[in-house]
């Protein structure tokens, strides 16, 4: 894990602290809660400013932000009503979740999303997929005789392979071929793997927005059932901390779209989990 994977993944969550911080800011001003201050970044003043009752400033890293709401007054948040407090509070929680969407948005009309085909993309150098003669634009079919249909079939096929040689089963400018390969094991994740990118596709706006939605339900459905299965015991505890998100991000590098589907993530996952009826966060606030 070097220093440049390290700096990604602080990067990535001082913008979503922002963002969560930026959605209370404008939440507080929307629920006519007096603002006293509203700092953008870390780090020596660049620029500082008094408009009406909220004093701005901006520091020299762009990243995190702090916001302070009054505690006493006539607009304060002792004051304010419970509607007013949950439309505050809810707002990095918000701002987190469309974050999140927007980045989906984007990456489905630009770099595009992982085709619902097994397609090579790229092959990673020195790895069992080059060695075996994989190609790029490849069509895996099938492993061992048997049909996989996405993505997440073909993954869990290669799991099950224990890292002992499997079948192939291709598609080669249109023509059947079928090739021999031993998955090996990462050494941090202790997955399988071939060493394939898979394929994307671009697509219209339209059905990236479609897109983009769907991934974004899925995602808080699967997070909930994770969390619901930690809390009952059916499922072991898998939050990630810095060194996890870290980790996360440096396997996160080789494409720029790679880097911000892994910040979408994080910003779905940091807006669902600030929702949890805890007094520390968001939700906890919410409700008590």
């Amino acid at each position: 894990m070097g220093i440049i994977s390290i700096l990604l993944g602080i990067l990535a969550i001082g913008i979503l602290a922002l963002v969560h911080e930026v959605g209370y800011y404008i939440m507080a001003k929307r629920a006519k809660i007096s603002v006293e201050e509203l700092s953008i970044g870390v780090g020596p003043k660049i620029v500082s400013f008094d408009k009406k009752e909220t004093k701005y400033s901006l520091r020299i890293l762009p990243f995190f932000a702090y916001v302070k709401v009054a505690q006493d007054g006539d607009k304060d948040l002792n004051q304010a009503s419970i509607g007013a407090r949950f439309l505050l509070y809810a707002g990095g929680v918000i701002f987190n979740l469309l974050f999140g969407l927007v980045i989906f948005i984007v990456i489905g009309a630009t770099a595009g999303f992982v085709t619902d085909t097994v397609l090579v993309g790229s092959l990673a150098e020195g790895n069992p997929a080059q060695a075996a003669g994989l190609f790029q634009g490849d069509q895996i079919i099938g492993v061992n005789e048997v049909s996989v249909k996405n993505t997440t079939d073909f993954s869990t096929k290669i799991q099950e392979s224990g890292g002992h040689p499997v079948s192939l089963n291709l598609v080669r400018d249109g023509k059947p071929l079928t090739l021999e390969i031993t998955p090996v094991q990462n050494e941090e994740s202790k997955a399988y793997r071939i060493g394939i990118v898979f394929g994307k596709e671009k697509m219209a706006i339209f059905d990236s927005v479609i897109y983009a939605f769907k991934t974004t339900f899925n995602m808080i459905g699967s997070i909930f059932k994770g969390l619901f299965k930690m809390v009952t015991g059916t499922s072991a505890v898998e939050v990630a901390g810095p060194i996890g998100i870290v980790t996360m991000a440096s396997q996160s590098t080789q494409q720029v779209s790679d880097y911000f589907f892994f910040m979408a993530i994080l910003s779905i996952s940091m807006g669902v989990f600030n929702l949890l009826p805890i007094p520390a966060l968001d939700g906890g606030k919410m409700v008590f």
